[in-house]
């Protein structure tokens, strides 16, 4: 070992062999394999996954930076939705999400890097001040949490369930969410497209997606949130 260094990789999302979900994998100057493991195969952090590729990743340290690379995936790796080349690093920023496996347009995994524990309000609960009960957007922080629990969203998921808060209580349209959520492609997006991200959204922050208690459907027209 080189040494160990104040920083991490949460898991967000999946399962990794010898960690619960939302535990912490150090990360130390050594460089580290992300994978999935095998009789033949035992990368450092060991993803519970058959999407995952053996050598799927790699993160390192060089010159005061945690770099990420993907080195043999079939179904990829992304930061924070973007999606990376193969044996190319990419710097890691404290709050990154990496995505693993990408089926569908969705990361079977996730894990979110932090630089340093003193970056981290806390790793699972509101910032200070907050009520703890309950849906919270931070959009300052591009943090959510339900019911004291830090819940992972991808940016474009982020986006719209952050331009529903700043409007709660408000009817949206689509073509208003379209506009506001989308703007980077001009609002051009299917009611298809709004539709499955607010699917995504409410597996991930209602306790019964199928009878959702935040985000409300308006029918033929868009999304009320209630808080």
């Amino acid at each position: 070992m080189k040494g160990e260094v104040d920083a991490f990789l949460r898991i967000e999302k999946g399962r990794v062999e010898g960690y619960e979900e939302q535990g912490r994998i150090p990360l130390s100057a050594d460089a580290l394999l992300i994978g999935r493991a095998s009789e033949k195969n035992a990368p450092d952090i060991k993803v519970r996954d058959d999407y995952v590729s053996r050598n799927h990743a790699e993160v390192s340290y060089n010159d005061g930076c945690f770099m990420l690379r993907d080195i043999d995936s079939v179904n990829g790796t992304e930061i924070n939705d973007e999606r990376i080349e193969q044996d190319k690093f990419y710097p890691l920023k404290d709050g990154d999400l990496i995505g693993l496996a990408i089926v569908s347009g969705e990361p079977r995994v996730m894990l979110r890097f932090r630089q340093s524990e003193v970056t981290l309000l806390s790793p699972t609960h509101p910032p200070k001040g907050r009520a703890a009960k309950g849906l919270i957007v931070d959009v300052e922080a591009r943090r959510v949490f339900v019911d004291d629990k830090e819940i992972p969203l991808r940016r474009r998921e982020f986006d719209l369930l952050a331009f529903l808060y700043q409007n709660k209580g408000k009817a949206c349209s689509e073509d208003e969410i379209a506009e506001k959520v989308w703007a980077d492609v001009r609002g051009i997006v299917s009611p298809e497209t709004i539709d499955q991200d607010v699917h995504r959204i409410r597996t991930r922050i209602e306790s019964d997606p199928s009878s959702p208690r935040y985000i409300i459907t308006l029918p033929r027209y868009g999304y009320r949130l209630e808080l």
